[in-house]
């Protein structure tokens, strides 16, 4: 390639990059009718142009009109599964930083992919969940209309639930909502599934959590069935 063609590319590239930020959805599909390469990173790799930077705009425009952008570059082919230098993965952002409005618009625009996320541990979407700060009973109860899997395992074989009982013991004791969120959501949970280290969630649970007297009735729902 030339240099003048590099310096036409670049320039496409520039225009792109524009295009996602302008939320300009015609200058878009025209640069992607032109072939205009989809899923280049910048120079110090930390942003996949076609994610990582939709999904940083996504948060910072009008909502439902950038979901087209976001919309037109999957059809068009783009790769929600490169990663930056950081290892971290465009849809990952969403799904860690986004606002759950995003996460849900996400899910609505049908992709497989987006459905059955997972990272380079193998981790499904719901195994990140954990990892927000705020989960609300309205979010989780939206989830509900994407056949999510709560016994899915990541490559270490912890389910959602193993992770929700670490993120737990790191963090505050009322986060122990948290818990009750995730298994008052999703039906057919088996808390007999065991983790590499030969663990189900009730050894991750009372391992990471530090329980008291105040917490007896949370522990007898736990041990007795009392959630779904």
């Amino acid at each position: 390639m030339s240099s003048q063609e590099i310096a036409v590319d670049l320039m496409s590239e520039e225009r792109l990059e524009n295009a996602i930020r302008s939320n300009d959805l015609t200058l878009l599909k025209n640069l992607l009718s032109q072939g205009v390469e989809k899923n280049h990173q910048d120079n110090n790799g930390k942003l996949n142009i076609v994610f990582h930077n939709a999904i940083r705009t996504c948060r910072t425009c009008r909502m439902d009109a950038h979901m087209y952008i976001l919309k037109e570059l999957l059809l068009n082919g783009s790769d929600v599964n490169i990663v930056n230098k950081k290892h971290l993965l465009s849809i990952s952002f969403a799904f860690l930083y986004g606002s759950d409005d995003i996460i849900i618009k996400l899910f609505a625009l049908d992709h497989i992919h987006l459905v059955n996320y997972d990272d380079r541990n193998g981790n499904s979407f719901l195994h990140l969940l954990p990892k927000r700060s705020n989960l609300t009973e309205i979010f989780m109860e939206s989830l509900k209309d994407f056949q999510l899997n709560i016994n899915t395992t990541n490559k270490f074989s912890d389910t959602p639930i193993h992770i929700v009982c670490k993120v737990i013991g790191r963090l505050e004791k009322k986060h122990l909502h948290q818990m009750k969120l995730f298994l008052n959501t999703f039906d057919g949970f088996d808390p007999f599934i065991c983790n590499n280290g030969g663990d189900t969630f009730l050894h991750s649970c009372f391992d990471s959590i530090q329980m008291d007297d105040n917490d007896v009735d949370f522990i007898n729902c736990l041990t007795g069935g009392g959630f779904r």
